[in-house]
């Protein structure tokens, strides 16, 4: 699993759940990336794009999920899947397959199998069938 994914996980719930701004947070994590030679520029495109594109994704999502059960899903669980979706949607240079391989090792490792196996149904619902309405 990806040490940026998660990385960028963090910063995005933090940025949503604590008003917090990114940039000071992306800046110290590009720093630590860099050194452990990891692509920061990826961390800043996955940040910057979700919190851009949240209510777009949100929409998105929402077409492949229950309406109901998603607007009651937490808000740490949604992040898993805008930062799926965010790859899936707007970043060529992330395979199909590696995003959602990625998101749900992530979700897994953050929360369990549960999590990881609704994440991959979502995403796979969304490759399966691309049409959004």
């Amino acid at each position: 699993m990806s040490t940026l994914r998660k990385e960028a996980y963090t910063i995005i719930n933090k940025v949503l759940t604590k008003n917090l701004f990114s940039d000071k947070l992306l800046t110290q994590m590009s720093k630590r990336l860099r050194e452990a030679g990891e692509n920061a520029d990826l961390l800043y495109l996955l940040v910057k794009g979700v919190i851009k594109m949240r209510n777009n994704l949100d929409y998105v999502i929402g077409q492949y999920t229950d309406p109901g059960k998603w607007n009651n899903t937490a808000l740490k669980i949604k992040i898993l899947l805008y930062l799926g979706f965010y790859q899936l949607l707007y970043v060529d240079s992330v395979p199909d397959h590696a995003a959602v391989d990625e998101t749900v090792e992530l979700a897994k490792k953050l929360f369990n199998a549960k999590v990881g196996d609704f994440c991959n149904a979502v995403m796979r619902a969304y490759l399966r069938k691309p049409q959004i309405v």
